[in-house]
């Protein structure tokens, strides 16, 4: 079963991960969700109490990270825990208004791009999937 992480940062955000949380669950995948302070009683999700402890516990136990937020946040947040694409987790950002989903990490192995789109279908965003073979549908090497 994958193992997905979600975390939100505003009230907007927070509200969007809630609907995913629901979404994903009803898809059959195992999902965590959180936020901060009362963004996270307010929507019923984890409270979250760091962002660094978050993503240091995430990246050890999780397929699927989402960040629900900048990207800005998301790379330094995982910038100390990346390894190698063969054992990093997927890694995504989404704008807390669901047009965009954007895989930053492990798009091919780790299923970021395939995620993106899974994410895309529920929100009706856009998957920004940058990957020269994805875009130019030819086979991936790295697959």
């Amino acid at each position: 079963m994958t193992n997905i992480s979600i975390i939100s940062f505003s009230e907007k955000g927070s509200r969007l991960n809630k609907m995913l949380l629901d979404s994903l669950k009803n898809k059959g995948y195992s999902v965590k969700a959180f936020s901060f302070g009362k963004h996270a009683i307010e929507f019923g999700l984890i409270k979250a109490d760091s962002l660094d402890l978050w993503t240091k516990d995430a990246f050890n136990t999780c397929d699927i990270l989402l960040f629900i937020g900048a990207c800005g946040i998301a790379v330094r947040a995982i910038a100390p825990h990346i390894k190698d694409k063969f054992n990093d987790p997927a890694v995504l950002v989404m704008d807390e208004k669901a047009k965009y989903v954007i895989p930053i990490l492990s798009g091919h192995i780790g299923g970021a791009n395939e995620f993106a789109v899974v994410l895309s279908e529920i929100t009706k965003g856009i998957p920004v999937i940058t990957t020269a073979t994805d875009i130019n549908n030819k086979f991936a090497v790295d697959i």
